[in-house]
């Protein structure tokens, strides 16, 4: 009986390194399965270009990924409290996010931010007055909405979780406009049986992607880098964007 208590009480104590041994063969990353095509969830399987870049960063360190999906919003103080050591989300710099995470250089640029509306009621930033503009809250075009709604608040901003709930209040004239990336926009479209919708492209206004990376694990930062930095190099990160036709 007393062989068998200490060989349960060394299997007890055994049970904290295993768990240990098997993170540091594991990354955790957090996504936001909702921005295609970024990520986004298809035959119960998360999937997009971040996941794929994500995915290849993980192989090149030597590590398995294991993703765990969640609100937007909820990405940023989920990276701080080092619940997950890295974002892949079609997440962009900002200076106020910078001050609570660790950011790789973008490796998507110059995604310019549009203005969808229905066929026939076209506007620019010059013509939002009185109208409904749905925004996904937390993205770049929000951010840019919210300061222009400050500089003129003749405007409401309908702020939505996901681009298919914003693309569901203009179809059902919920909102007037949608803002949101020209990435984004077009496998919407490309979808659409009938074309109803016209955008406008925002001068001098783009989003940018990035990995985001928890404070906690900072040194992840420059391996993370590395990897991307040889993935663009070799044409790896060229063939992951004409997979999702990013390009």
């Amino acid at each position: 009986m007393y062989k068998q208590l200490l060989f349960v009480m060394a299997c007890l104590c055994m049970l904290p390194l295993c768990a240990m041994q098997e993170t540091k063969k594991q990354l955790i990353v957090g996504t936001n399965a909702e921005f295609y095509p970024f990520t986004f969830i298809e035959n119960d399987t998360i999937q997009g270009f971040d996941i794929d870049v994500a995915k290849e960063v993980c192989k090149r360190l030597g590590k398995e990924m294991v993703l765990k999906d969640m609100p937007f919003d909820a990405l940023i103080q989920t990276l701080t409290l080092g619940d997950v050591q890295f974002v892949a989300a079609g997440m962009s710099y900002t200076e106020e996010r910078a001050k609570r995470v660790l950011f790789t250089k973008p490796y998507i640029t110059e995604d310019p931010l549009v203005i969808l509306t229905q066929k026939g009621k076209e506007m620019s930033l010059d013509t939002l007055k009185d109208k409904t503009i749905a925004v996904n809250d937390g993205y770049v075009a929000d951010i840019l909405m919210t300061q222009k709604q400050k500089q003129n608040a003749n405007f409401e901003l309908l702020r939505l979780p996901a681009p298919q709930d914003a693309f569901l209040a203009l179809k059902t004239k919920r909102a007037d406009a949608f803002v949101t990336a020209k990435s984004t926009l077009e496998p919407f479209l490309a979808k659409q049986k009938e074309q109803n919708f016209s955008f406008y492209l925002i001068e001098n206004s783009s989003q940018d992607c990035c990995l985001v990376i928890s404070k906690k694990y900072s040194e992840l930062q420059p391996e993370i880098q590395k990897a991307l930095d040889e993935m663009i190099s070799d044409g790896t990160m060229a063939a992951l964007k004409a997979k999702w036709k990013m390009i």
